[in-house]
């Protein structure tokens, strides 16, 4: 194995270029890579309560990070933000109409880069990709080595 091409370092390195390229197709929506991640979530929970803490859970963010996100969409007005009924210390967060328009070009942007990074595999390499990313994933929230 080359230098620097330990499994870590890889995924660090497809993560960075991910985000260039995700930052590249959604400049022309003025939205960041993180912003439409948002967006994609949203809309994928559509019908759902969707609270804060979920972005925090589902993007592995800290509250803080969230907020920065969530301010920056709302001042694009793209989503809204209202105390949960059910639970005073969270607040629910809703797309707003100007979302759910642009939601055809997210979603093109979306399968335009998920084609971009996966172009190069067969659909067996894609499938096999993402059960082994997930296991991965799940094996290191649940504590690493166990």
């Amino acid at each position: 194995m080359a230098k620097n091409n330990w499994l870590g370092v890889l995924l660090r390195k497809v993560s960075l270029e991910t985000d260039k390229l995700a930052n590249h197709l959604s400049e022309p929506l003025g939205l960041s890579f993180a912003q439409m991640r948002f967006l994609w979530f949203l809309y994928d929970m559509q019908g759902e309560v969707v609270c804060q803490v979920d972005l925090e859970r589902a993007f592995s963010m800290t509250n803080p990070s969230v907020t920065s996100v969530l301010r920056t969409l709302e001042k694009k007005e793209l989503v809204r933000r209202k105390v949960n009924p059910d639970d005073g210390r969270s607040k629910t967060v809703m797309l707003t109409e100007t979302a759910l328009a642009i939601q055809p070009q997210l979603n093109e942007v979306r399968e335009a880069l998920e084609e971009r990074i996966t172009c190069n595999l067969s659909e067996h390499e894609q499938s096999e990709l993402y059960a082994l990313l997930l296991k991965i994933l799940e094996k290191q929230r649940k504590g690493g080595n166990n």
